[in-house]
């Protein structure tokens, strides 16, 4: 510090900015002397000045003579403005800030203990929760709900004990602390059981934020209030109950169709309502909210409102989820829409109304689908294919086969084949005729391998000729021909096979060398006996490149034959992480007996990529000596290991709790304490966890 004085004249300025100035200067004096014009300037009448001395407060945290000044200024004043910049001050000071205010709190009225309690939720700091504990009982039921709000303050800034504590005040005799406490669980995302929310739905007071948390319990129980509260709901309370209802749909199929039935009695001026904020121009998240909520209560005339949205970048995700909810009922305007518009949504309304199509309409999109697999956009023939594999039947085998003779992308090509085996799977005896047509070494035969591999022999009179027909097809000039041979033989050649894809393993193209490696960790006898075990050994040992030496470790893995371990355990330790990994997931699918002593050896690695992949492995294991060395995970000196190890520990229930808490104890890193919290939460039957998406649940 530089200057001994404090600028007097300035802080009583008649000139605000000159007083805003001032503050900034007291930076430079000594903080013993700066104490007091500063908390002059924090009860200034401007709230620039007032906002600058804070500032200028918080640089100096956590200068003792300034703490003490601070929270002096929460006893009882007529400067409301003094009072609140104090608070905001004190949070600079951390845990000083809390041994200050909780030595002062007894001499403090009830102002100046709810000052107090939110003064203790910005210093972040976990030692104040204690003190916010004994506020629960403090005999000034405002003072109690200050409390609450601050517990939740400090889950929010990444303490992670304050859930249990929210969760306790539920039961509280006031019912503004019971209100407080739902509304902090609900800000810290945390799931409450719907027979935790059911005890409070009742109380006027709380009934809307009970609304406002029981769509997350997932329980169809929740959709007659939820659906009730509509025709009353106005404003902000009726999106906060669109938005319920929507978390509810997501849960699970069960709940949605509850919804949908309850539904059935709203009237038409609660529908409209809905209906005009989903096409409301202001306010796209209340719109977006509006839009999946007319889905999943499967309000009529709700597909022509998402079709609307789904131009919108910013809807359409909300727009599909609603049409999915919707179902059949939103095929026509889907096809009807596909007509005229650009690919991406003429794509994109192909592939919905597949999605939704069921017997009365299947034919519609299946013409549709057919007619759009000469679009010249890949994307509009992608989204066809996938139609096809839905909604498809015999007659549109050959149509999607000759898609595979022609100069089709990538992309495309995998999704052709991913359609033509879905249809050969249900319409085996067209798909046998079909590949039974084809010629050998020819693009044709593209197609035919994909049907073999499929349907299974005889398709061209005996399994030697079918595998004699395959061998064929490894000598076509077309890589894509080559590779879709390998997987048929591996599926339905057995011994007779082991010869042509092991010549595959020289292959001039990548993609196909690999596909052999693959083929040859699937390839079995009618016994089940693994048959390309010999060739993957002798790759592992001596693969020409790291890639084909990843492939032929991971294939080795498929094949669960004991002369592999041997191979794979040495690299789980002392490997290239790449391939120690590679091992890893490989020992995957041998049994656990076998698998577990060489896993644990991965938690010695000296790359965290290498044990992580060992966590995760183990956590997929019953045997008993599985958590203890989990526990010695939290310890690792990586961030990301011990994030993993506490995910991981936290499906092993209580019996995990002790190590989780004395990690917790000396833990510096906010995810992985972030990581223990939800570990720890979930063993008290709450959870935070993101919502689902679409597509994690069956909209109908």
């Amino acid at each position: 510090m530089t200057s001994p004085s404090i600028p007097g004249g300035a802080l009583t300025s008649d000139d605000p900015e000159e007083r805003r100035r001032a503050a900034r200067a007291l930076l430079d004096v000594e903080p013993v002397l700066a104490a007091a014009g500063l908390v002059t300037l924090l009860g200034d009448e401007d709230w620039r000045v007032r906002k600058e001395a804070v500032s200028v407060v918080q640089g100096l945290a956590p200068e003792p003579n300034l703490l003490a000044a601070l929270v002096s200024a929460l006893s009882p004043s007529d400067n409301v403005g003094l009072r609140n910049a104090a608070v905001e001050a004190l949070g600079a000071f951390g845990v000083d800030a809390v041994d200050a205010i909780a030595a002062a709190l007894r001499g403090l009225d009830a102002d100046g203990r709810k000052l107090g309690a939110e003064a203790l939720a910005r210093t972040g700091q976990a030692t104040a929760l204690p003190v916010l504990g004994g506020l629960l009982r403090d005999p000034d039921p405002n003072v109690c709900v200050a409390a609450v709000e601050a517990i939740a303050g400090l889950g929010i800034d990444g303490v992670l004990e304050v859930v249990p504590a929210l969760i306790g005040c539920l039961d509280a005799p006031d019912e503004f602390t019971r209100l407080a406490a739902v509304d902090g669980l609900r800000a810290l995302g945390v799931t409450l059981p719907w027979e935790r929310l059911a005890r409070l739905k009742d109380e006027k007071l709380l009934e809307q934020a009970v609304l406002a948390s029981i769509g997350r319990t997932g329980d169809a129980r929740a959709a007659l209030p939820l659906v009730s509260a509509l025709p009353s709901a106005r404003g902000g309370t009726l999106v906060e109950t669109l938005r319920s209802v929507v978390d509810l749909a997501r849960a699970g199929p069960v709940s949605a169709r509850a919804l949908k039935n309850e539904a059935q009695a709203l009237d038409p001026a609660t529908r409209e309502r809905v209906i005009e904020l989903a096409s409301s121009a202001e306010g796209r998240d209340g719109r977006g909210v509006a839009l999946l909520a007319l889905g999943a209560l499967g309000v009529q005339g709700a597909a022509g409102q998402a079709l609307d949205a789904l131009d919108d970048e910013l809807l359409q995700g909300a727009a599909e989820e609603s049409l999915d909810w919707l179902g059949p009922l939103a095929v026509a305007p889907l096809l009807e829409r596909a007509s005229n518009s650009a690919p991406s949504g003429r794509a994109a309304c192909i592939e919905i109304a597949a999605r939704l199509a069921d017997e009365t309409n299947a034919a519609a999109v299946r013409t549709e689908a057919l007619t759009a697999l000469a679009d010249p956009a890949p994307e509009v023939v992608r989204a066809a294919l996938g139609a096809l594999s839905a909604v498809g039947d015999e007659s549109c085998l050959e149509a999607v086969a000759r898609l595979l003779g022609g100069d089709a992308t990538p992309a495309v090509r995998r999704a052709t084949e991913t359609s033509l085996a879905v249809l050969a799977a249900r319409f085996a005896d067209a798909a046998r005729d079909l590949a039974s047509r084809a010629r050998p070494a020819s693009l044709e035969s593209h197609a035919a391998a994909v049907l073999i591999r499929v349907v299974g022999p005889p398709v061209r009179g005996s399994l030697e000729a079918d595998v004699d027909f395959l061998a064929a097809a490894l000598t076509s000039a077309s890589p894509s021909v080559r590779r879709a041979a390998l997987p048929a033989l591996a599926a339905v050649g057995g011994a007779l096979a082991v010869e042509p894809i092991a010549l595959a393993l020289t292959d001039e193209e990548r993609e196909v060398r690999l596909t052999a490696v693959r083929s040859l960790g699937r390839l079995r006898s009618a016994e089940g006996e693994a048959l390309g075990v010999a060739q993957l050994v002798a790759l592992a040992e001596r693969a020409p490149d790291d890639e084909m030496h990843i492939a032929a470790l991971l294939a080795l893995g498929e094949t669960s034959d004991p002369r592999a371990l041997p191979i794979l355990r040495p690299l789980v330790r002392s490997g290239d992480p790449k391939a120690a990994v590679a091992a890893i997931e490989a020992l995957g699918a041998f049994p656990e007996a076998r698998r577990i002593e060489a896993l644990i050896d991965g938690l010695s690695h000296p790359a965290s990529e290498v044990v992580k992949a060992a966590v995760r492995a183990l956590g997929e294991s019953s045997d008993g000596r599985v958590l203890a060395h989990l526990a010695v995970s939290l310890d690792h000196e990586a961030w990301d290991v011990r994030r993993l190890a506490a995910d991981v520990l936290a499906h092993y229930g209580d019996i995990a709790t002790p190590p989780l808490r004395a990690r917790l104890a000396v833990e510096e890193d906010p995810l992985v304490r972030e990581a223990i919290g939800r570990a720890l939460e979930s063993m008290v039957g709450a959870h935070r966890s993101p919502l689902p998406t679409r597509g994690s649940y069956l909209p109908r």
